[in-house]
């Protein structure tokens, strides 16, 4: 079998625990299968990256990340479950992918059905690409964990040899290739973009959220928003697009599925862990680059302020419970391309070693995302908001080598079959006013458009943001 995927490429080598040197995609299919080996196959070529060889595969889940300390893109194939014991755990090599849906919404439906409440695993195929201009160096990294994960691994293996050629021409299949036709058909016409609410439902939900928040200015809720496309392009090229996304944003993309994937560029991080010290921030507070006024006073803005207190305030509570010390910054200016926010930097020493998951059941949704108490403001956002969030507002990342990070994901979207779903969610507080929180609605909504579609071609309708 001819081995198209790496094609061009400098082959260091094949090493296995055995330190036995074996070329080729076939022998390593074949050593997997036989003795259920971790293998490593290191290449030198700018030619193979994440989205071709995404496209190129079969097995699923599939997965994308990025995180902001390094730049190295991680692409995974398939997930075996972690023990549900947590001792057991601790001897799993990593990365251990972990994700979680937004809380309390029940199993996951509509748009969002196939995807799980939460998943942790370590994946089956993994390769990491350094990505930047110089650094071209990609692994690829296998593990089998018995017999069954061994025959779909050698499967995969002989299945990219064959699909998932970068240097070839041939568009990719199934989901990641682009719709047939990129118009609106007849009867679907006036349909797309469709917004979930629409502005007077929105006013609706708005006074049901002030409502909840009174007078009182310690509290808030996020009230979100879904919009509707029809997309006209393939997957592979907004991932494509989205890796050009500036280092300072986290990249993820989870695809339990044919058909289906969700995928974003965010500027928020939950949490970064190595050993016990934790690294967060309170990221709320917005404003449009286009009002120069606006974005130049953000920081003495009353409103925006208060939005980012409650975060910052409710955040350090919570880790204070937690760590020995906890430290926050001042307010600071972020830029997220048409949007910048303020942000407040914390952190903390760890008393003891608690687990990953125990800190984000502990963090997550913080007030960025859902308001403050957090129980009653999740209670009237699943009241006000016609729409299910699924893993809008939900936690990715990975854990290895003693080091953990884990993003919120926001300004992403969902893809299903031809359609795009876009979701925003601004922060109300005492002072909010229903109309410029549904144009801050519309402004996040461009950002994350022209994040994916700098060209403005991609969805149709896309004129209708009003």
């Amino acid at each position: 079998m001819r081995d198209r995927f790496f094609s061009g490429g400098r082959l260091a080598g094949i090493l296995t625990e055995a330190a036995v040197t074996v070329p080729g995609l076939d022998a390593l299919a074949k050593r997997v299968l036989a003795e259920w080996q971790h293998g490593t196959l290191i290449l030198q070529d700018p030619g193979i990256d994440p989205p071709a060889f995404l496209a190129g595969a079969s097995l699923y889940p599939r997965i994308l990340s990025r995180t902001r300390e390094n730049g190295e893109i991680l692409c995974a194939l398939g997930l075996t479950p972690l023990p549900r014991d947590r001792d057991a755990r601790a001897g799993v090599p990593g990365p251990v992918f972990q994700g979680w849906a937004f809380p309390g919404q029940g199993e996951l439906r509509d748009e969002w059905a196939g995807f799980p409440e939460h998943f942790a695993g370590t994946p089956m195929l993994l390769l990491r690409w350094g990505g930047g201009e110089k650094d071209h160096t990609c692994i690829l990294e296998v593990r089998a964990s018995g017999s069954e994960d061994a025959r779909r691994i050698a499967a995969e293996l002989e299945h990219l040899a064959v699909h998932a050629d970068p240097h070839a021409s041939a568009s990719p299949t199934g989901s990641w290739a682009a719709p047939t036709a990129c118009t609106v058909p007849r009867e679907d016409a006036g349909s797309c973009p469709r917004q979930d609410p629409d502005r007077e439902l929105y006013k609706q939900a708005f006074r049901k959220i002030k409502q909840f928040i009174g007078q009182d200015p310690q509290r808030k809720a996020v009230l979100g928003r879904r919009t509707t496309f029809r997309i006209c392009c393939s997957l592979e090229q907004m991932v494509r697009q989205m890796m050009t996304a500036p280092r300072d944003h986290s990249l993820y993309l989870y695809a339990p599925a044919e058909h289906v994937c969700y995928c974003g560029m965010t500027p928020e991080r939950l949490f970064r862990r190595q050993g016990n010290r934790i690294w967060t921030e309170a990221v709320a507070g917005t404003a449009d680059v286009s009002d120069p006024v606006l974005a130049g006073k953000l920081l003495q803005s009353t409103k925006n302020n208060l939005e980012n207190r409650i975060v910052r305030d409710w955040i350090t509570v919570i880790l204070a419970r937690r760590c020995r010390s906890v430290t926050a910054s001042g307010p600071e200016k972020i830029r997220y391309g048409s949007l910048v926010h303020i942000c407040r930097k914390i952190e903390g020493v760890l008393q003891g070693c608690p687990d990953d998951g125990d800190l984000v059941a502990a963090l997550h949704p913080t007030p960025a995302l859902a308001g403050e108490p957090r129980e009653e403001a999740l209670a009237v956002i699943r009241d006000a908001e016609n729409f299910h969030r699924g893993w809008y507002g939900g936690i990715f990342g990975c854990q290895e080598k003693g080091v953990s990070e884990y993003c919120v994901m926001i300004r992403g979207m969902l893809t299903r079959e031809d359609k795009a779903y876009i979701y925003t969610g601004g922060g109300i507080v005492r002072d909010s006013d229903a109309e410029e929180e549904w144009q801050e609605l519309n402004s996040k909504l461009k950002c994350i458009q022209d994040s994916f579609d700098p060209k403005g071609i991609l969805f149709t309708g896309r004129e209708n943001r009003s």
